[in-house]
């Protein structure tokens, strides 16, 4: 699987960029913010990808978090929210906007979106509640591989989602940065306990 491209943008169209890296031009599907905000900044481009393999196609889906391609997988664990869907709804609204509906049960925020009724909404909202992280301290911290593996980890462990995420955001709260995965868990542990 893929997880990650650095390379320059080659192309821009509608809903997909084509990303050289070393003369070979991938195609990435993006979020229509995310296209719009490479703007004139087309070299170097990092995007960490989710990729789709169906019964004659691979589709690579790209974004310029972790957080976000969090978002996305999360999105499409609710009935009726396939990827296209979710990559709309990351197009129009940021993770930030997303998690912000979602805590203040805002269906009318998602109504911005082409696609979504208000059916979908109150079941985003509803199926998400918990699985999504809220704080902008997790927010800014899933950002990085360690902490998301420590806030995985913590959910295997039989931690709530939410609980563990709190337990990382203490611990961010207290300035300990460039941690290991393995000293992000331990002390989560105290936190929870």
């Amino acid at each position: 699987m893929i997880g990650k491209l650095v390379g320059n943008v080659d192309q821009v169209f509608d809903e997909t960029i084509i990303l050289d890296i070393a003369g070979v031009g991938y195609e990435v599907h993006c979020p229509e913010r995310v296209i719009k905000l490479l703007g004139n900044d087309r070299k170097n481009v990092t995007l960490y990808i989710e990729t789709r393999i169906r019964d004659d196609i691979i589709k690579l889906y790209g974004f310029p978090s972790l957080n976000e391609r969090i978002c996305f997988r999360l999105l499409q664990t609710v009935q009726g929210v396939g990827a296209k869907m979710a990559l709309t709804v990351l197009g129009l609204l940021s993770t930030e906007e997303l998690g912000r509906a979602i805590s203040l049960n805002d269906d009318k925020l998602f109504s911005k979106v082409p696609g979504i009724g208000p059916k979908v909404a109150k079941r985003i909202i509803v199926e998400l509640q918990d699985k999504f992280i809220l704080d902008k301290n997790i927010q800014s911290q899933s950002s990085s591989i360690e902490s998301d593996s420590a806030l995985s980890a913590l959910v295997n462990l039989g931690y709530g989602r939410l609980e563990a995420a709190r337990a990382l955001s203490q611990i961010s709260n207290r300035n300990e940065k460039n941690l290991t995965i393995e000293e992000l868990i331990k002390l989560s542990l105290k936190e929870l306990s």
